[in-house]
């Protein structure tokens, strides 16, 4: 200390860059932590992306839907009736079934209506009091004698 009324204190210059240093050593040393945590992660999420993608790929290599989708909507009805608890169904019903096996016919100008078509062929046709119009599966005989040739409706007249 130097004499007199005052008294100074020494900073050594070298000392303060060398405590700022040591800061920054010590932030970038936990941030290199937390980022090795975190590649850790993603490595290990990788790993369980890769699994479940190789699973998909067998499921995919295997869909029946897709053989399906090309059989037509009548077809696609009836597996979606078939797959139903129950013999009652409305449209909705068998819209909802038929989003569970993939096949989205909001591509129709009015999906429902073609439905209610498409289901009128197929199934014998009811009303319930709570539920509207219902539709039960006729079996596959009666089915394949409305469809023939002599058994069609005439069209109706000009």
């Amino acid at each position: 200390m130097a004499e007199g009324k005052g008294t100074y204190v020494y900073h050594n210059p070298h000392w303060e860059s060398y405590k700022r240093a040591e800061a920054e050593d010590f932030g970038l040393s936990a941030e290199r932590d937390r980022l090795l945590m975190r590649l850790a992660w993603i490595d290990k999420r990788i790993a369980q992306l890769r699994e479940c993608q190789s699973a998909i790929e067998t499921l995919l290599q295997e869909d029946p839907g897709e053989v399906l989708a090309g059989a037509g909507l009548t077809e696609l009805c009836r597996e979606a009736l078939r797959r139903m608890p129950g013999e009652e169904h409305t449209a909705s019903d068998v819209r909802q079934s038929l989003e569970r096996m993939g096949i989205d016919i909001s591509g129709y100008s009015n999906p429902y209506a073609v439905l209610h078509k498409t289901l009128e062929r197929i199934c014998e046709v009811s009303r319930h009091n709570i539920f509207g119009t219902v539709y039960t599966l006729r079996d596959e005989e009666a089915i394949t004698q409305k469809d023939e040739p002599g058994e069609r409706e005439a069209p109706p007249a000009a």
